[in-house]
């Protein structure tokens, strides 16, 4: 499972080499990451969603910072999207807007290990996604996590 940072907007052929650059740095020092799931919740709301997305009732300062690092190195290639960032995963797109029912479920979790850069390519019902490049989280020996 993928997490997405930021949806950015197209990007030259020639300058998806130094995206990649630009987002390796980025994320350089960035230790892999859990995120708490804890709620349903729909875009553009839960009454009308067009989207089903599962999210997290509390904001969580390690994606908000990933978030913003890879906004920040991504801006000189493309137009970012300026809306706060939501930690979700989405769930389903709904052909017609349907409202998302109050539903209990346990709590759970995901591990980020790396960030992905993909391409978005038009489909006949939908959009694909080709993964460009892979950048991996690293654990530093300094790290709680790291196993010797």
């Amino acid at each position: 499972m993928h997490v997405t940072l930021a949806f950015l907007g197209g990007v030259d052929a020639e300058r998806v080499a130094p995206l990649g650059d630009a987002l390796r740095a980025a994320v350089a020092g960035v230790e892999p990451f859990d995120l708490r799931f804890d709620r349903l919740g729909g875009f553009p709301n839960r009454h009308r969603a067009r989207i089903a997305w599962a999210g997290s009732e509390r904001s969580d300062e390690v994606f908000a910072h990933v978030a913003h690092a890879v906004r920040e190195a991504a801006r000189e290639f493309a137009a970012i999207d300026e809306k706060p960032p939501a930690l979700h995963v989405t769930l389903a797109r709904l052909r017609e807007p349907h409202a998302i029912p109050k539903v209990r479920f346990s709590p759970c979790t995901m591990r980020v290990a790396e960030i992905v850069l993909f391409e978005s390519l038009p489909g006949d019902a939908t959009s694909r996604y080709d993964v460009v490049e892979r950048f991996p989280l690293t654990v530093h020996a300094s790290s709680a996590d790291h196993v010797t």
